[in-house]
């Protein structure tokens, strides 16, 4: 009955006005009350303060085109005379709706959002209270970041949207008789919420998830358990499309099974069991990708809780999570989709996905120069971090100016040298000291961190500066000798990374080691089987070092080799450039073997030292590569000394000289070795061939130590 009194009054006073009959003082209810509101945006602040004033009844409050977030609202009703009120809550960056955080809905005038924060709303929800509630609507519309004007929402329905992190940058309030339509037609819709994930696991002891009350987990939620030491079993995972076209694949490495798609099992998809069931097997590791028209527009992250691991790195988009080798169970599961390329939910610096393998060597070799390579178990990050600079790179943190990266440990075949050596970007000011200890093979004892000394292409080098000998092993120059005829079969190598400055970072992009056995062959590990016959030969630019600057000139075989290698690749340098880059001023010399490689890898090139064999040499060939090795010779039986005879050679004898390997060939049934020889009288004589027994002879004496120098393909 008082709704109807109400209508009828509205009519009576109409007809009242228009016969000039109101009584003055006296004001008729309108037919609609009326909404005034103001936001805080960002830069500007409260409309009111700022002397833009209120806004109302559908008013554009905030701004669009100009970037610029809302961080609060203000919303009162002009109720003519109406038993009405107006509630609302806010979503907010990094908090989310304020009646799910304790901070509950505001009301008629209080402020909504944060203030001195720099929050941004994202979303927003009104509603009408009081006894008249029900007479009308009341009507909103927000433009957000790169959407827009959206629909029109209404009564407590949600504005804006949820996951996106898209700002709110205005809104229109506007109150209307009940059932009226909205102020005007769109299509857009009024609120979007991003696309998500939903899943649930098989746990020991508990069994699925949803059957043992626990429910689905979604969008980052923990699923599983940690500290319990039970493992998951089994996982399905769904997508929230949100209208979008995707869909979500999975497969799992299981005990005594493996990755479900190398034994038939294939990956599964869109809530179907990955996994076993009453079988007690445990999961390991977990791959998860998106699928369907729209995937590219997503990444889908997971992260893992592995035994004797805890929480690892984030994987994405099918990489590996967890771990295989070690036996170890997945215990819990989180699960997130952002957008493409916003970056993992948070940091961390265990690696997603250890691989026991990782830690073991295979032959007389290994080369680290890749994020997972670097990403390892056990690996240890003090004030570094991997980049994704290349291949992989260890870079220092930012703001810092010393790090330490440290490998895990690597365990070999037995050993009595080690070389190792390195490529980095050292810009001016930056250094790096690479340094290893070992282990015995006899008894484990390891040894001190020695270095190989401080590296920096803008400083003066020098293999000493640090601890290069004790009671186990010692660096000599550029080699780590095993004492008193022991061997080593672990490894473990750090770098310590320095700038002057916050801000620059030396960068290492590779760190390899080069093992050599001298009571036996080489240990060489070859993954391909390429055709070594009729090889060709290498047009490989000829450089006498004889003909240089007089005052280095019997003393820069390496460099001169390294200039005719760059140059053949197109970099063109003469030796003396090289010779300088890769003095060694602790050593004063020019031979330092890592020392020579690192300057090529300065300068883009993947180069490293190897201790190499014959196939070796021809699988470079027939690639591309020229390779340089080392020699100690004499060129004839009578010269005296026990080196070993090259004839032909161009010096009478050297205990040690670099030389260019260029190609291999067949003479009257005699094999021979195609050689630049730096140390030749003149350029022209550079170009020789050495019988191919004499040259491994002349190599081995000089422990066939190898410059491998490729282009970069990154």
């Amino acid at each position: 009955m008082k709704h109807f009194f109400k209508r009828e009054l509205v009519i009576l006073f109409t007809l009242l006005m228009i016969g000039g009959l109101v009584p003055a003082g006296v004001s008729a209810a309108a037919a609609s009350p009326g909404v005034s509101y103001q936001t805080q945006i960002e830069n500007i602040g409260w409309e009111v303060d700022a002397g833009i004033g209120l806004r109302s009844n559908g008013e554009a409050s905030g701004t669009f085109g100009q970037g610029l977030r809302l961080e609060g609202i203000k919303i009162n009703l002009d109720q003519q005379g109406y038993d009405l009120g107006v509630s609302y809550q806010t979503h907010i960056q990094n908090i989310g709706w304020e009646a799910d955080t304790g901070r509950g809905w505001k009301s008629d005038g209080v402020m909504s959002g944060t203030q001195g924060e720099s929050k941004r709303l994202e979303a927003i929800q009104i509603k009408l209270t009081g006894a008249d509630a029900d007479q009308f609507d009341i009507y909103y519309q927000v433009h957000a970041q790169n959407i827009g004007w959206m629909g029109w929402a209404k009564n407590g329905e949600s504005a804006g949207s949820s996951g996106y992190s898209y700002r709110l940058e205005a809104i229109k309030i506007v109150v209307v008789p009940k059932d009226q339509d909205p102020p005007t037609v769109t299509t857009t819709p009024a609120f979007i919420t991003y696309p998500g994930v939903s899943y649930q696991t098989q746990i020991e002891n508990i069994g699925w998830e949803v059957a043992a009350g626990v429910g689905l987990r979604s969008n980052g939620e923990v699923s599983g358990t940690s500290g319990q030491s039970l493992r998951l079993e089994g996982i399905k995972i769904n997508p929230d499309t949100q209208g979008f076209d995707f869909g979500i694949s999975y497969q799992t490495h299981i005990q005594d099974i493996g990755w479900e798609a190398d034994t038939g099992r294939g990956w599964k998809s869109d809530g179907v069991m990955s996994g076993t069931q009453g079988e007690s097997k445990r999961l390991e590791a977990i791959q998860i990708k998106l699928t369907g028209v729209d995937a590219d527009q997503f990444d889908i992250y997971y992260q893992v809780h592995a035994q004797n691991f805890g929480w690892m790195g984030w994987a994405k988009n099918g990489e590996s999570a967890g771990t295989a080798g070690y036996g170890y169970r997945l215990e819990a599961i989180r699960i997130m989709l952002v957008p493409k390329g916003q970056g993992a939910p948070s940091a961390s610096v265990i690696p997603a996905f250890s691989d026991k393998k990782n830690s073991a060597i295979e032959g007389n070799l290994f080369i680290r120069s890749t994020v997972a390579d670097f990403n390892t178990a056990d690996a240890s990050f003090d004030n570094v971090e991997v980049s994704n600079n290349g291949d992989g790179a260890i870079v220092l943190k930012s703001g810092v100016q010393s790090g330490v990266y440290t490998s895990n440990s690597l365990s070999t075949s037995s050993f009595n040298k080690l070389v190792l050596s390195w490529n980095s970007d050292t810009p001016a000011g930056t250094t790096i000291q690479v340094q290893a200890r070992v282990a015995l093979t006899a008894n484990g004892q390891w040894s001190n961190w020695l270095t190989w000394g401080t590296w920096g292409t803008s400083i003066k080098s020098g293999s000493g500066g640090g601890l290069t000998d004790d009671a186990v092993a010692s660096v000599d120059v550029d080699t780590l000798v095993v004492k008193s005829g022991q061997t080593a079969n672990k490894i473990q190598y750090r770098v310590i990374l320095n700038s002057d400055q916050s801000g620059v970072t030396p960068t290492l992009r590779l760190v390899s080691g080069a093992l050599r056995n001298t009571s036996q062959g080489i240990n060489k590990v070859f993954t391909d089987n390429p055709d070594l016959s009729n090889l060709r030969v290498l047009d490989v630019p000829k450089l006498s070092q004889m003909i240089r600057d007089p005052a280095i000139a019997d003393s820069i075989c390496s460099p001169t080799s390294i200039a005719m290698v760059l140059n053949y690749y197109g970099t063109q340098l003469i030796p003396e450039q090289v010779a300088w880059g890769v003095y060694d001023y602790d050593y004063e010399d020019f031979g330092n073997w890592p020392f020579n490689t690192a300057y090529a890898g300065s300068l883009g090139y993947r180069a490293y030292v190897d201790y190499s064999t014959i196939d070796g040499l021809k699988r470079e060939i027939a690639n591309g590569h020229p390779a340089i090795a080392a020699v100690a010779y004499k060129n004839s039986a009578n010269v005296s000394g026990n080196l070993p005879v090259i004839d032909g050679a161009p010096i009478a004898s050297t205990n040690g000289h670099l030389i260019v390997v260029c190609g291999f060939t067949n003479e009257n049934g005699i094999d021979y070795i195609i050689i630049n020889d730096p140390a030749a009288a003149s350029n022209a004589g550079v170009r020789v061939k050495y019988r191919l027994d004499q040259f491994q002879n002349a190599w081995a004496e000089s422990g066939n130590i190898t410059y491998i120098i490729h282009q970069n393909e990154n």
